[in-house]
């Protein structure tokens, strides 16, 4: 039971943006349908909606699995243990930027994203965010004390003609100044960063990836997250078209 708990307590909220290109009146259709297709007991999959409004919905979609686990004991005695599967995807979606927001959402999300788009009727284009991480840090400088970058993934950094490599940065000081000296190439892709934000006696720890994906160390970063919002909704952190 100890062990368990432990587990459970470092157990880090994940959210995923994406983006999300509207057309028409389809957020109104969108809802219709999910309440068509809502899930009860005898289906294997549906939508629960907990909110509706003009301009967002939010909810889950219900994903149930039967499997059975084939397990053999020490005297070749076959023997089977059936179970259930829940996957849950708790969303939210808006007209505003990005879109769409999952919290703690399964690793695959293929099949929600598909019923998404039948629920819509086809009419809504759901693709990943691009965001440039450095220009995220700077928004974050402006409303904490202190922001410290103790971790930075890079690919694409040209080492000849033929060869290129992938860097991690890390350390308990920030590492942005060893990414500019040591990869001054331009075409380098900065995929991922760690960081920590300090303001007064809070401090936060995040991990978010170029495409949307985000990892709270503790559930009481609710000032960094809803900063995060805020910068996806403003748009000024997605990288700029040359």
């Amino acid at each position: 039971m100890r062990l368990a708990a432990t587990a459970q307590g470092i157990r880090m909220r994940r959210y995923h943006w994406m983006n999300v290109e509207w057309s028409g009146s389809a957020i109104r259709m969108l809802s219709e349908n999910m309440l068509k297709n809502e899930y009860a007991l005898d289906k294997k999959s549906g939508f629960r909606l907990e909110s509706v409004r003009k301009d967002f919905v939010t909810g889950k979609y219900i994903e149930r699995r039967e499997i059975t686990e084939i397990v053999t004991d020490p005297l070749g005695i076959t023997m089977t243990f059936p179970r259930v599967v829940f996957n849950i995807f708790k969303f939210y979606l808006s007209k505003s930027l990005p879109g769409l927001e999952l919290i703690d959402p399964p690793r695959r999300l293929s099949s929600f994203l598909t019923r998404l788009s039948e629920a819509s009727g086809f009419k809504i284009s759901i693709s990943p965010v691009q965001l440039d991480l450095l220009t995220l840090i700077r928004y974050l400088e402006s409303h904490f004390s202190k922001v410290v970058v103790t971790r930075l993934y890079c690919s694409g950094i040209s080492l000849s003609d033929k060869a290129s490599a992938q860097f991690i940065f890390f350390g308990t000081e920030d590492v942005r100044h060893h990414f500019k000296e040591h990869a001054k190439n331009k075409a380098a892709i900065i995929d991922r960063i760690r960081f920590r934000c300090e303001a007064q006696e809070v401090q936060s720890e995040c991990e978010i990836s170029r495409f949307g994906i985000a990892k709270f160390k503790s559930r009481s970063d609710e000032e960094l997250l809803l900063l995060l919002r805020k910068a996806l909704r403003v748009g000024n952190i997605f990288p700029q078209a040359e």
